[in-house]
């Protein structure tokens, strides 16, 4: 209690701090950041994809995927599609990418194309949810989906092993 007792000052005497009501629109992803890196990946830094991730704010840097995962990703649905678990995790991830780009998506030419996660904005508590943190769930799809193609023993191990190493090498964290 004493160690905390300036922060417990602090809310119940002022309040609680106000919230920011447009989370809906600032934190959105893109679907551009599933295969784009941002600044914040090794990838990111290099120059030519400094140019194509112009305009990335800080929310849409936890949707980056990478190419390689995706290719996994289509792979594993393609090969695999009537395991009811692998159809599972592809819906969910889906599901969790259109709900990470939030209640409209800005497209070419600068329309507004309403998303599904329109109607939940109005919600009182998940009017507050930034849409873009909804990316971070997805990588737990993600791995189950990975662990499900690098489990299939029809490919072999050199050819998993590569696949593990391209994947984590394509989503590395920029050192600096």
């Amino acid at each position: 209690a004493l160690f905390a007792s300036p922060y417990l000052y602090y809310f119940f005497g002022s309040g609680p701090p106000g919230m920011a009501t447009n989370l809906a629109t600032i934190g959105a992803a893109t679907p551009a950041n599933l295969a784009v890196p941002s600044p914040v990946n090794a990838l990111g830094t290099w120059r030519w994809m400094r140019a194509l991730s112009l305009g990335q704010n800080l929310y849409e840097t936890s949707g980056y995927v990478g190419v390689p995962m995706l290719l996994l990703v289509w792979s594993l649905a393609r090969s695999r599609w009537r395991e009811a678990r692998v159809k599972l995790a592809v819906v969910m991830f889906l599901i969790v990418c259109v709900s990470s780009f939030g209640p409209d998506l800005l497209v070419h030419g600068g329309r507004i194309l309403p998303m599904p996660w329109k109607p939940f904005t109005w919600m009182p508590l998940l009017r507050m949810a930034e849409p873009g943190r909804f990316a971070l769930l997805g990588f737990l799809c993600l791995g189950v989906m990975l662990a499900l193609w690098l489990s299939d023993d029809s490919r072999t191990l050199p050819l998993r092993l590569t696949v593990a190493a391209i994947v984590i090498g394509f989503t590395l964290p920029n050192p600096s």
